[in-house]
């Protein structure tokens, strides 16, 4: 009995010595992926169809084109100056005079012209009661072909004549209008032969013409200055990361007036930074000549400019202007023909090939992408993850390798150059397609603790920006085909606590 008694003891003992733990589950880690991104760059998308195009060989082309013109002509003074008094008229007998149609200080020849505006005066004094007096201009005609005429009898004094509308000259003549030609016919009473009275004529105030033929002299006609610069404005502010390196730039003039010009003027390129000018000359730096119109209608003359273009280009410009461009007619340019209501244009077009000289400066894509992260997913990156990490894909099939940087926000408004706009940033190295032989590049980044958390949240933006490598002069070509594009895949991937959390 004490035996059993005692074994009791000390089985009681040794269970009281014994701790009865809870029961506990398992504890594991899963791997947890969440898609971020998967995209294509397309160079092909940097084309606006306004100022970037896609040439016929699949090359991004930047273009500009511009369009001025020229007033009107408006009218051509001249300044004839004759100026004949007291000239005796005589009963019976016909008097041919010829007066010189002069226009003194200048080189200008008239051949033929209409009058828009100008004046003619004359007065005959001590005309006999009965004489009967007419003067005929044989080369002042109006539009039908009929000589002015001036008769006696029209009044005392000093008598005027509205020029509108008559024509000085013979049409297509080809030679200059020297002098003008009059007939004095009269008749009276007394015998053939007798003084019938004095004749007095001035054309002495400038003549305007609406229609001019013949030789003009040191004429400029400039252009309308109310003609707006163009403005070019590049997609994800590409002119930072560039230097053009082959330009073209065409003008066509169209030119209304039968007289051959020289065009001079000067393009201005504005950038960010800088502002270039370069003359418009021809590859001798001399004015380029304007082919005059014809019967048939107006001439179109085309220019090519090479000289400092490329040079002009550098500037990578937001504004492209025409500044202080005009025609010139002088002598030298032979005669020719217009009329008052004959104006000439401008349209220029600036064509550039991306042919170009890569800076050590970023491109920034514009919009960031946004990526929903569901509640479980918030719940498990917030007290689940043991690790985890970012892993890109790359596919970059452009002949341009550098840097791309991606930067992850809680808010859209991400600012690469503002460190307080983004929660962090990631950066790969971008092979070249050449150099990636075309093949993928598979990169993981590791996130740290406090680079995790963003992930906790509803959404996250991704904002891209490309940084590509210095070319140290040497000109890129870039295409903008199906295949010039750069693919992105990146995910967050993550080793997962399953179980209970202590």
């Amino acid at each position: 009995m004490k035996r059993s008694i005692f074994l009791m003891l000390i089985i009681l003992v040794l269970l009281g010595a014994c701790e009865i733990k809870e029961f506990a589950l398992p504890k594991w880690d899963v791997d947890l992926r969440i898609p971020l991104i998967y995209q294509r760059f397309y160079v092909s998308d940097l084309a606006d169809e306004v100022n970037i195009i896609i040439d016929d060989d699949d090359v991004l082309t930047l273009v500009a084109n511009g369009m001025m013109d020229t007033p009107e002509i408006g009218t051509i003074s001249m300044y004839p100056h004759f100026s004949e008094h007291d000239l005796p008229v005589i009963s019976g007998v016909v008097i041919d005079e010829e007066f010189p149609f002069i226009n003194p200080g200048l080189e200008m020849e008239l051949h033929f012209g209409r009058v828009d505006s100008g004046m003619l005066r004359y007065k005959f004094d001590n005309v006999e009661p009965t004489a009967d007096i007419s003067i005929e201009f044989h080369n002042i005609k109006n539009d039908f072909g009929e000589k002015l005429k001036i008769v006696s009898g029209g009044g005392d004094g000093w008598q005027n004549i509205d020029l509108a509308g008559y024509h000085f000259g013979e049409k297509d003549a080809g030679a200059p209008l020297e002098n003008i030609q009059l007939t004095v016919n009269s008749t009276s009473s007394l015998p053939s032969g007798m003084p019938i009275a004095l004749f007095s004529i001035e054309l002495t105030e400038p003549l305007y013409f609406c229609e001019f033929h013949g030789l003009l002299s040191d004429h400029q006609i400039g252009l309308n200055e109310s003609t707006s610069a163009i403005e070019i404005e590049y997609p994800e502010n590409i002119n930072e990361a560039i230097i053009l390196q082959e330009a073209a730039l065409i003008i066509d003039v169209e030119n209304q007036l039968q007289f051959r010009c020289e065009f001079e003027g000067e393009f201005v390129a504005i950038g960010a930074s800088d502002q270039r000018t370069i003359q418009i000359k021809d590859n001798q730096g001399n004015n380029f000549a304007i082919e005059p119109a014809t019967a048939d209608g107006p001439s179109i003359t085309r220019l090519f400019i090479e000289n400092g273009l490329n040079d002009l280009l550098q500037v990578m410009p937001t504004q492209v202007l025409m500044n202080e461009a005009k025609f010139n007619i002088s002598t030298e340019h032979g005669s020719g023909k217009l009329k008052s209501t004959d104006m000439l244009s401008v349209d220029y077009n600036i064509s550039a090939p991306f042919k170009f000289i890569l800076q050590d400066m970023p491109v920034t894509i514009g919009d960031p992408v946004r990526v929903e992260i569901s509640e479980d997913n918030q719940e498990i990156f917030t007290e689940r993850v043991v690790e985890a990490k970012m892993e890109f894909e790359i596919r970059n099939l452009l002949p341009l390798g550098g840097r791309a940087d991606v930067f992850l926000s809680v808010d859209k408004d991400i600012d690469p150059d503002d460190p307080s706009s983004f929660n962090f940033a990631k950066s790969v190295t971008l092979l070249s397609h050449q150099a990636s032989d075309g093949e993928p590049q598979y990169i993981p980044l590791i996130l740290d603790n406090e680079e995790l958390r963003i992930f906790s949240n509803p959404e996250v933006f991704l904002k891209w920006r490309f940084s590509f490598e210095d070319t140290h002069g040497e000109p890129v070509t870039v295409h903008a085909g199906d295949m010039d594009y750069i693919e992105l895949r990146s995910m967050v991937s993550a080793k997962v606590l399953i179980g209970e959390i202590d």
